[in-house]
């Protein structure tokens, strides 16, 4: 990159009504990088979006289809890689297990208890997600 800089001060007069000094001309070359900013936490702004509001509610081991739709959040820059995972579910449980989660789609989680689930891997509770969002692979 190059840059000049100019000062043209020939159209200017001093307090006497004298021209000032000719111009004066400046040229310099350097480098400029650009950095990524979605490696820099501290530029990177996301819009966390509330989650609670979309799971499945109660089910009474119907075999009816729960789901949960996930709401994607945003990051600012926009081409910052958000990526969402599943940290763990509370309690823990053999039939409850972790699903990942795809940012960019609304993604979904569905899951199917019947009677069998009952008394096998999925006992009668309140089950917790947790999942860790990234942007960059740097968890926020």
């Amino acid at each position: 990159m190059t840059v000049t800089a100019k000062s043209d001060i020939s159209k200017f007069q001093n307090i006497s009504g004298e021209s000032q000094a000719p111009a004066i001309t400046f040229d310099d070359t350097f480098d400029v990088t650009f950095l990524d900013a979605c490696n820099y936490p501290e530029l990177i702004t996301l819009d966390v979006k509330d989650q609670s509001n979309q799971g499945p509610g109660s089910d009474d081991y119907s075999g009816t289809t729960l789901v949960f739709t996930y709401l994607d959040h945003e990051a600012t820059p926009s081409w910052c890689d958000v990526t969402v995972t599943c940290n763990n579910v509370q309690p823990t449980v053999p039939g409850i297990t972790c699903t990942n989660l795809s940012n960019g789609n609304n993604g979904e989680i569905t899951w199917v208890f019947d009677d069998t689930n009952y008394n096998s891997d999925s006992p009668p509770g309140t089950y917790t997600f947790t999942f860790d969002v990234s942007v960059n692979n740097q968890v926020t």
